[in-house]
């Protein structure tokens, strides 16, 4: 989402661009640990040892079509920071502006679905009434940050 918003204010001098702080928003995958992940994908870890010809290869995969739960992880890691932008911008303005525009909104709403579906893959979530509680605490986190940030500007 741009984050330059020329804008001026009442004194006709322009405003900073605001950004969002992602560093401060809890992700639910923050939560992912190795013991985790070697309980989702045992065969990426668990597969032997260097003795035997076989050691983890998680993070290293032979070829891209064996990496898809690294694709997998990628996508909730990205899916929640558009989620937080989304509603951090839309916290700061909520009409329709060259911020917000069609195409983010159709991105936010592909991040809260592909979301719902990787929380329970990854056992963030144990249902999709959970995963929808997790993305709403993000939408939250994200849109408190945009208050603040509205409020600091006037």
């Amino acid at each position: 989402m741009p984050g330059s918003r020329d804008k001026r204010n009442s004194s006709n001098i322009p405003e900073r661009p605001v950004f969002i702080n992602l560093a401060e928003i809890e992700f639910p995958s923050d939560s992912l640990t190795v013991k985790r992940l070697r309980t989702l994908f045992p065969d990426r870890f668990d597969n032997g040892s260097s003795l035997s010809s076989g050691f983890s290869d998680f993070f290293n995969p032979g070829g891209v079509a064996e990496a898809v739960h690294l694709v997998k992880l990628n996508d909730i890691i990205s899916f929640e920071r558009t989620l937080a932008d989304y509603a951090f911008y839309n916290a700061i303005d909520p009409y329709p502006s060259e911020t917000l525009n069609e195409d983010c909104r159709r991105d936010m709403n592909e991040a809260k679905s592909e979301l719902e579906t990787l929380y329970q893959q990854f056992k963030l979530a144990d249902s999709p009434e959970t995963a929808r509680l997790l993305i709403l605490q993000i939408e939250e986190q994200g849109a408190r940050q945009g208050q603040r940030a509205k409020s600091r500007r006037r």
